[in-house]
């Protein structure tokens, strides 16, 4: 699981949903090591949709849809689902060795309740934004997992990585 946070637990900045308008080049540069060791990447569909990733070699994504309908496959690399968590890792174990949840919070919710998470990838950027969309919805992340993290500062403006191993 990867995600970027304000100081004061925010993914987006009030109605702002592109966290790239306030999130560090040394956050981008972690998102991009971690989008290319990771061989499946799994987001809700309003990631997808603000977002519109672009494709990473290697990379298959899954967007997650609540709309059955909408199951298709645009090509090999980009597939919709309708699916719970569980039946994403049935469905897609047996050719994947790792996967990368890109959000947002619905999806980190889903995973991590399931227990379907081993790490998390959380850069703490040293804004504050007051309002917008949380991390987990209303819940906080100490309320679902018990682990320190260890914590590398990546810039001198005090952006840092939290990095928690769940297993």
């Amino acid at each position: 699981m990867v995600a970027a946070v304000s100081q004061d637990g925010f993914l987006t900045d009030g109605d702002d949903p592109q966290p790239e308008h306030w999130t560090s080049d040394e956050d981008h540069e972690q998102l991009e090591k971690l989008l290319r060791s990771h061989s499946l990447h799994i987001m809700g569909g309003t990631t997808y949709e603000i977002h519109h990733p672009g494709p990473v070699e290697g990379a298959t994504k899954v967007i997650l849809t609540r709309i059955p309908e909408a199951e298709t496959e645009q090509s090999d690399k980009l597939l919709f689902r309708s699916a719970t968590p569980q039946q994403l890792v049935e469905e897609f174990s047996p050719d994947y060795d790792n996967c990368l949840l890109l959000g947002g919070s619905s999806i980190y919710h889903q995973f991590l309740e399931a227990e379907l998470v081993d790490e998390i990838y959380l850069t703490v950027e040293p804004v504050t934004h007051g309002s917008g969309v949380a991390l987990l919805g209303g819940v906080q992340l100490t309320d679902m997992i018990d682990v320190e993290p260890e914590v590398t500062q990546l810039n001198d403006g005090g952006t840092e990585l939290h990095h928690y191993q769940l297993d």
